[in-house]
């Protein structure tokens, strides 16, 4: 018996150390905080997730709670969780119930004084009614918050409705009102980060209302699995007829006298299309379609896309709806897609006029570029105005004088090598090219505000372009298309034989010097719209494109022109719908253009 005894007492105490052992390997796996410094915000859903993670920037760590996809009405987390938002700088909520399962522990963490901010503070709320039919929306008020009410709504959904995210106007608003707190938090100026992104928000909203305008009138209906999509009925003058769940909460029960009476509806009204979220019952869904000739249409308006963007996610949104209920859509979708975003956006307009005289002028002086052989020399003077624009920015001058100064040392200084280096030409001007470059980059590290300045240098802001720009711009096509008319000659026989130039009467050394300058004023006048990075694939791959299919310098000119500036159109409309950056698709766009000449040409 007492053998017994000891033997139990080895197993109790053996399975009690397996367990602290294992507390201590999850207590060391679960942990996530690397001990790196910056504020910590945790946001409660992933789409708030992706702009608070654009607003914050890597001025703090951004942790999103729920997984991507996951039903917001029924999520409930884990004890990590709990801890992360006691532990939390900032917390941001939806707010208004949506996040049922975090309501204790996120009201822990306020009253352990985290701050905490709730989204739906922020912005014009829709009144959910119980017919279903569209309400007018009010202000969000103070019994919203957490305060007096706490207990009364905890825990229920309340009638205001909570799906603001549907709207890219109200999440405008959850932006601006982030702003101030997080540069409280972080010390760091996102003003103008938040502006930019408040701009592009409504750059997004007049897209999708142009997108979704083309839709019948007798078509804009719409039926969904639960009451998730009103914000994006009202702001798109849509007419929500009916739920299969007629609640704002996908944990509420299905009604038969509700479903009755939305299948009568959806027969009634011709409706094509019931549109099913996340928590929608599929069986129901299934059934009422079987019964009325609806199709069933899946749509994420709980999940982000892959690249985890807001703005590809309610683009998503827009043209699931869009090709459900306009069956003539697909080509007029992509009209629209393809005018809308300058028709409607006048920095859309400003970037494509600009990058088209950017890419005339390119076109112009590459020719020669390609056609002589200076392909090397043309990227180190495009990479070598970088010191004299640095050295403008710190003094407070204008970039453009300063990369004027800039390529005339550069120009300048190639000529010097070329002509008294013992060295051979390419490795005199790769090491000009090396050293201007990087005295560039120790000059703009002087800057506060070095990777921003950096980056706006190198790789341009075609979507920032002034007027005033444009008419600098305008003038340099001017001079540059001029020059080429009166010196063409003189350039062509260069190009070709520099003996034979000379052998005509034309001085060789200075038209060189006069191809150089014109080139110099590409550069000058062209780092505003892609950058002294990307200048140099506009000079070429259009041109050395023209030199495949052309035999005639005029013909190359023209093609190149032609390209280029397809090559920009094209390259804002990826930027505008793939949320990618400007110059470098219009960039890319022209050096896949080259290499689609066949095999034999791009050989030859």
């Amino acid at each position: 018996m007492r053998a017994r005894r000891v033997m139990t007492g080895r197993r109790m105490a053996a399975m009690l150390g397996v367990a602290a052992s294992a507390a201590v390997l999850a207590a060391g796996c679960g942990a996530t905080d690397d001990g790196s410094g910056g504020a910590r915000i945790v946001v409660t859903t992933p789409t708030l997730g992706a702009l608070v993670g654009e607003m914050a920037g890597d001025d703090a760590r951004v942790e999103v709670l729920m997984p991507n996809g996951a039903d917001p009405h029924e999520y409930r987390p884990s004890a990590r969780q709990v801890a992360a938002l006691s532990d939390a700088d900032l917390v941001v909520e939806n707010g208004l119930g949506l996040e049922a399962g975090l309501v204790d522990a996120i009201d822990r963490a306020r009253e352990d004084g985290v701050e905490v901010l709730t989204a739906t503070d922020h912005v014009v709320l829709l009144r959910h009614s119980s017919d279903a039919e569209e309400a007018a929306g009010s202000p969000a008020e103070d019994d919203h918050a957490h305060g007096e009410a706490e207990d009364d709504h905890a825990h229920e959904h309340p009638a205001d409705d909570p799906h603001i995210w549907m709207d890219p106007i109200a999440m405008r608003d959850v932006v601006l009102a982030l702003a101030p707190h997080l540069e409280e938090l972080t010390g760091a100026d996102v003003g103008a980060r938040s502006a930019g992104l408040a701009e592009r928000l409504e750059a997004l909203d007049r897209e999708v209302a142009v997108q979704l305008a083309g839709i019948p009138g007798g078509a804009r209906t719409l039926v969904t699995g639960h009451e998730s999509m009103g914000y994006f009925a009202q702001r798109y003058d849509l007419e929500l007829i009916g739920s299969l769940v007629p609640s704002l909460s996908s944990q509420a029960q299905v009604s038969a006298a509700n479903l009755a009476e939305l299948r009568n509806r959806i027969e009634a009204e011709g409706v094509d299309a019931i549109f099913a979220e996340t928590g929608t019952p599929e069986s129901v869904a299934r059934a009422i379609a079987d019964e009325t000739g609806a199709r069933v249409v899946e749509i994420g308006t709980h999940t982000l896309p892959d690249d985890g963007s807001y703005f590809t996610f309610i683009r998503d949104i827009a043209t699931e709806v869009d090709e459900a209920l306009d069956p003539a859509c697909p080509g007029g979708c992509v009209v629209s897609g393809a005018l809308a975003p300058f028709a409607q956006n006048e920095f859309m307009l400003r970037a494509l006029l600009a990058g088209s005289l950017v890419a005339v002028a390119c076109a112009i002086v590459g020719t020669f570029v390609v056609l002589r052989g200076m392909a090397f020399i043309g990227d180190a003077l495009a990479h070598g105005v970088l010191p004299g624009i640095a050295g403008a920015l710190l003094l407070g001058l204008p970039g453009t004088l300063g990369a004027a100064l800039g390529a005339g040392a550069m120009i300048a200084g190639v000529d010097l090598v070329r002509r008294r280096s013992r060295l051979s030409g390419d490795t005199a001007i790769g090491l000009l090219f090396v050293g201007m470059l990087a005295l560039g980059v120790v000059l703009v590290s002087r800057s506060d505000s070095f990777s921003g300045d950096l980056t706006q240098i190198l790789f341009g802001e075609v979507l920032g372009i002034a007027p005033e720009d444009i008419w600098v711009q305008a003038g340099a096509v001017a001079v540059v298309g001029a020059a080429a008319a009166v010196c063409a000659r003189p350039f062509l026989l260069l190009a070709f034989d520099p003996d034979r130039c000379r052998s005509a009467g034309f001085r060789a050394g200075l038209y060189e010097w006069l191809l150089l300058l014109l080139l110099a004023l590409v550069v000058v006048v062209s780092f505003r719209t892609v950058g002294t990075l990307l200048v140099f694939g506009m000079l070429v791959a259009p041109p050395a494109t023209a030199a495949l299919v052309a035999r005639r310098v005029g013909a190359m000119m023209a093609i190149a022109a032609v390209l280029g500036v397809a090559s920009v159109y094209v390259g804002l409309l990826l930027s505008f719908h793939h949320d990618l950056a400007a110059g470098a698709a219009t960039v890319l766009v022209e050096v896949a253009l080259l290499f689609q000449q066949p095999q034999a040409e791009l050989e030859q």
